[in-house]
C-alpha cells in the first residue's frame, strides 16, 4: 500500500486558517452583538423601575420629600380629562401632569404621568382628603362639613361650608378634597354619604394616615367598600394576601 505522507500545503493552511478566522468573528460578533442587547435591556427596565419608583414616591410622600431628589418635575400646562358616567359627565379641567428623568442629562428614557390635582402642603388646621371607591361599581359621594369647618381647593381657596357638588370616584378612582378647621371638633369634622342608606360621621385622627405632633394637620384617607367608610388600615387588614 502507498502512504501519502505530504500533508497539507502551506496555501491550504492559510486558507483553511482564514476560514476558521472568518467563522470566528462571525461568531464573535453575533455573541457580542447579543450581550449588548441584554446589558441594553436590562438598563432600560433598571431605569424604568427607578422612574416608576421616583414617581410613585413623589406621589405619597412629596411632602415630606424634596421632588429635586427623585427628579420629578412638575409640567408647566394643565391638562382636561372628561369622564362620562351616562347621564353625568365630569368634567376636570385642573389635572396636572409630572415628568420623572433617572438622569435629568439625559433625556433618552423619560416617564410623565397625570395627576387629577396638584399636591398641597397642609398649614395647621389643614386637613388633605384622600376618597378611595374600592367598591365594584362607580360611586357618587355627598360630603358635608360639620359647624367650624370649611372646604377649600388645591389652590387655598375657599369651597363653601355646608356642603361639596357630589363627587363621582369611578370604580378603583378617587377624588381628593380639603377641609380646614376653624373652631370645630376633629372628631366630627365631616359626614359623608354614599345616597343610599349609608351616612358617616368621619374623624380626621382616626382616618389620617399621616398627621403632625398635635393631631391639627395632616392627610386622610377614606376607602369606601360593601357599604362601608373604613381608614387605610381597615381597608389594608381586609385585603391583607390577596
Amino acid at each position: 500500500m502507498k502512504k501519502n505522507n505530504k500533508g497539507m500545503t502551506l496555501v491550504e493552511c492559510i486558507i483553511a486558517m482564514a476560514v476558521f478566522a472568518v467563522a470566528t468573528t462571525g461568531f464573535t460578533m453575533a455573541a457580542t452583538s447579543c450581550i449588548r442587547a441584554q446589558i441594553k435591556s436590562h438598563a432600560r427596565n433598571r431605569i424604568a423601575n427607578e422612574q416608576t419608583t421616583n414617581l410613585e414616591h413623589f406621589s405619597n410622600y412629596s411632602k415630606v420629600i424634596d421632588p429635586t431628589l427623585l427628579n420629578v418635575k412638575e409640567m408647566p400646562e394643565k391638562y382636561g380629562v372628561s369622564f362620562d358616567f351616562g347621564t353625568i359627565k365630569v368634567v376636570n379641567k385642573d389635572v396636572y401632569g409630572y415628568t420623572a428623568l433617572a438622569d435629568p442629562e439625559d433625556k433618552t428614557y423619560q416617564l410623565s404621568f397625570i395627576s387629577p390635582i396638584e399636591r398641597v402642603t397642609v398649614l395647621p388646621g389643614e386637613w388633605w382628603i384622600t376618597i378611595y371607591n374600592a367598591d365594584p361599581t362607580d360611586k357618587s359621594f355627598d360630603i358635608y362639613a360639620q359647624p367650624g369647618f370649611i372646604f377649600f381647593n388645591n389652590e387655598k381657596e375657599d369651597a363653601g361650608t355646608e356642603s361639596l357638588d357630589r363627587i363621582y370616584p369611578a370604580n378603583g378612582g378617587m377624588r381628593k378634597i380639603g377641609i380646614r378647621n376653624i373652631s370645630g371638633d376633629n372628631s366630627s369634622a365631616l359626614v359623608i354619604s354614599d345616597n343610599s342608606t349609608k351616612s358617616q360621621t368621619i374623624n380626621l385622627v382616626d382616618y389620617a394616615t399621616e398627621k403632625n405632633t398635635d393631631n391639627t394637620a395632616g392627610y386622610v384617607s377614606i376607602y369606601y367598600e360593601n357599604g362601608e367608610f373604613v381608614n387605610k388600615e381597615t381597608y389594608e387588614s381586609n385585603h391583607a394576601g390577596e
